[in-house]
């Protein structure tokens, strides 16, 4: 079946645009449009492109003869049956198919009719004329009887039928022949009763070549008539395609795929084992790394808060599950061993940063825009999945946005969700919650051997329960082909900035003005590094000078 509705052109679109162009030549003077040669051509090719794939689908249902009734899905039972949810258009296929000659009409740019029936016009201009032509004959052989059987229709210049006769019959031609021309050897004449059959003749086939122009015409307005039938077609094929495609992806997937299963539950879960991503692509390593992911049930937290390293894994994570749960809605096995869910009413996803030009809007306006859309319409039923909200403006503004949509997803609308960042200071804050499970994507770190060597990151991509103290950006400076000297200044500054949290806190903390502004600059600056450690030893100053 699929190899039959593999070759198939884009039907919707041919079927459309036969309508459009049969609906152009109906007016009142429709009858009348002729279709120059180039034109008529890319008609017909249209036509035969249109037919060629509606048989095509049609082979493609007759497939399913033979197990038609051993069938246990109703819909694709109903998509295989003539008649049912696919269309019997056989008969209507049938008729276009045998109009006339196809491969002819795409050579001439006009169809001549294959058998009687097609065009009335044309049917009654094609008897005329050969009614004419069987009178032409009738008065060759009466002129064969009268002067000799050596005499035959030979044409000159305009005149197509003209009586040759050899020279030494001429002196039996009759005296009402008129000698119209000769050759060597012959003599051409014309009577009064050939020319009014030659006349009657050539104005039979003017008017079959009158009436041939309109066939092509005819046939796509005949194809226009039965539109409805061919989209319903069109869109029953469309989707036995889609669950033919569904069924060969999971057929020959390399990865592990399951039947997922669905379990209406009083509170939202989704539960997968083993989860990959659907496209199956490898990591670093040259093997993709699966996970668990568990949100929501009567036991697990709605919400993941994920952190860890740049191009720990994090955004892919995130594609997986919310591909998994599409995949899961629209009936397709889903690449795990396993995976229970409760029905999904939408899925929301905030990932990538990009700029709207022409309404101008920058990158962070952009990404508010869709959180503000997620946060208007997601329901306890829904998927949410944010990924860095808050990257495009500064550190501090970033931080506070990311939280408290954080917070108005878990408390307010109560949905399954991942929100993926590197503001580390969520962790903290949602630690204890138990509305939130906090996790990273596991890393190996070799430490540097000096304050200007960089730590290395070997990326594990593994889901790890807690949180991610760094995000080793400065890591990805390195794989990124950055000059080694930038990489170690930027690390003699991160480390710096570390140091400079603690060292700069006052051993006693004061009533002046200059005391709180060291203060607030030490944490505003751990938390712009993403370090909670530092944070708290910070504030564990701050409470020791109170005390």
């Amino acid at each position: 079946a699929r190899r039959h509705m593999g070759g198939t052109a884009d039907l919707e679109r041919g079927v459309a645009r036969l309508q459009a162009a049969a609906s152009a030549g109906s007016g009142r003077d429709g009858d009348r449009v002729v279709l120059y040669e180039d034109q008529g051509r890319r008609r017909v090719a249209s036509m035969v492109a249109v037919l060629k794939g509606l048989k095509g689908l049609r082979n493609a249902v007759a497939c399913f003869d033979g197990v038609r009734g051993s069938l246990r899905s109703r819909l694709l039972c109903d998509l295989v049956t003539p008649g049912r949810g696919f269309p019997d258009m056989a008969e209507a296929l049938d008729e276009l198919e045998q109009a006339t000659d196809w491969e002819a009409a795409a050579e001439s740019g006009k169809a001549v009719p294959s058998h009687k029936g097609v065009d009335t016009a044309y049917d009654e201009a094609e008897e005329r004329c050969a009614r004419a032509a069987e009178a032409l004959q009738v008065y060759l052989e009466r002129a064969r009887a009268e002067v000799g059987p050596a005499v035959k229709f030979a044409s000159a210049n305009k005149d197509s039928h003209l009586l040759e006769v050899p020279e030494e019959k001429a002196a039996r031609v009759p005296i009402a022949w008129e000698l119209r021309g000769q050759r060597k050897g012959f003599r051409r004449y014309m009577s009064p009763e050939l020319a009014e059959l030659v006349a009657e003749h050539d104005d039979a086939q003017q008017e079959m070549e009158r009436a041939a122009t309109g066939i092509l015409t005819g046939l796509a307005r005949r194809f226009s008539d039965r539109a409805e039938l061919w989209s319903t077609a069109v869109s029953a094929a469309s989707q036995l395609d889609a669950l033919a495609s569904l069924a060969q992806a999971a057929v020959m997937s390399h990865i592990p795929t399951c039947r997922p299963k669905f379990v209406r539950s009083a509170k939202p879960f989704f539960d997968a084992r083993s989860l990959h991503h659907p496209a199956g692509i490898a990591g670093r390593q040259g093997c993709f790394v699966p996970n668990d992911v568990s949100l929501g049930g009567c036991s697990k937290a709605p919400f993941l808060l994920l952190t860890g390293p740049n191009m720990g894994g994090k955004s892919t994570l995130l594609r997986q599950v919310s591909l998994a749960a599409v995949m899961a809605q629209v009936g397709a096995w889903v690449p795990a061993e396993s995976l229970t869910l409760s029905p999904i009413d939408a899925v929301y996803v905030r990932m990538g940063a990009r700029d709207h030009i022409l309404a101008g809007q920058s990158t962070f306006m952009v990404e508010l825009s869709e959180t503000s859309a997620m946060l208007r319409n997601a329901t306890p039923r829904s998927l949410v999945l944010l990924d860095e909200l808050g990257r495009g403006t500064s550190t501090s503004d970033g931080a506070a946005i990311a939280a408290a949509v954080l917070s108005h997803v878990v408390r307010n609308t109560g949905c399954l969700g991942m929100f993926a960042t590197h503001y580390h200071r969520l962790s903290e804050d949602h630690k204890d919650d138990p509305s939130v499970l906090v996790c990273h994507m596991g890393a190996r770190i070799t430490p540097g051997r000096s304050k200007s060597e960089p730590d290395e990151v070997c990326f594990l991509y593994k889901l790890t329960p807690g949180a991610c103290p760094k995000s080793y950006g400065h890591n990805v400076a390195r794989l990124a082909g950055l000059p080694a000297s930038v990489v170690a200044n930027a690390s003699a500054k991160a480390r710096a900035m570390e140091e400079a949290v603690c060292n700069r806190m006052p051993n006693h903390l004061g009533e002046s003005d200059s005391s709180l502004e060291i203060v607030a600059e030490a944490i505003v600056t751990a938390v712009s590094a993403g370090l909670p450690e530092k944070v708290r030893e910070v504030w564990k100053k701050l409470s020791h000078g109170l005390v």
